[in-house]
């Protein structure tokens, strides 16, 4: 997911961009379409149907027009629309933010399929989702992105020290490390209550493109970008059989098929 900035310019830590993903262009032009041709003229229209209403109002109670109280009225309203649709906007970014940050690591997570691990991506849960879970040779990972802009014009880091994170030498908004912690913990239950096995879920807190600095040593929880993950799961010990990875993937996808049956039924 993506995080909030400060007035500092700033721009996305993922310099090269992730790979489009199938159907990526229908879905793109379905938005538009959607938003330009269908949701404007909708507006268009309601306004007109307004506009009209009130005309006969007037006509049928014979009320004197005001157009100095409908321009008042005109200028309250858009005074707003462009406050919300200005944060509306950097919601959106932010949101594209993360949306870019999880296909990225996503992909690069692909590609340790050649290692023997398997991926899941987006799990839903009540009111949260978990990012990423990699399941493979090495053990259990639940992985929370952290899509974060970085300054322009200076060099920034991340600082942790095994109980907090620093970001450009602010605290987040959120502690990262008790969602991770949390999500790891929830893969574990969903496991262990279709399998009957506690198996160890390792938590991760993956910042793509910053430089992740540690001043602590074998933390419980992971804090890396998405080349030293890669580096850490190579220095751990095996743990898991073929059987076991294919065993645990396919329980947490039938977790989440079970739970989209759920909500569309």
């Amino acid at each position: 997911m993506a995080e909030g900035d400060s007035a500092e310019k700033k721009s996305s830590p993922i310099k090269m961009k992730p790979l489009r993903d199938p159907g990526q262009s229908l879905q793109g032009r379905l938005d538009d379409h959607l938003y330009d041709k269908v949701l404007s003229w909708a507006l268009i229209a309601l306004l007109s149907v307004v506009w009209a209403g009130l005309e006969w109002y007037f006509y049928l109670l014979k009320i004197p027009r005001s157009p100095i109280l409908f321009s008042l009225c005109a200028v309250a309203v858009v005074w707003i629309a462009v406050i919300k649709i200005r944060k509306a906007r950097s919601e959106a970014a932010q949101l594209r933010q993360g949306i870019e940050g999880e296909r990225y690591v996503g992909q690069f997570l692909e590609s340790l399929r050649a290692d023997g691990y398997q991926v899941l991506h987006d799990i839903e849960e009540d009111g949260y989702n978990i990012d990423h879970v990699l399941i493979g040779p090495t053990g259990v990972f639940a992985i929370e992105t952290k899509t974060v802009s970085k300054p322009d014009n200076r060099d920034a880091e991340i600082l942790y020290d095994g109980e907090k994170i620093e970001v450009d030498g602010h605290l987040p908004d959120r502690d990262p490390l008790k969602q991770a912690e949390a999500e790891a913990k929830r893969v574990q239950e969903i496991i262990q209550q279709r399998t009957g096995q506690k198996v160890p879920v390792r938590p991760v807190v993956l910042y793509p493109g910053w430089f992740v600095r540690r001043r602590c040593r074998s933390p419980k929880i992971w804090v890396v970008n998405e080349n030293h993950l890669q580096a850490w799961l190579d220095h751990e010990p095996m743990s898991l059989s073929d059987a076991d990875v294919q065993r645990y993937a396919s329980v947490l996808a039938d977790h989440v098929r079970s739970k989209e049956r759920t909500r569309f039924s």
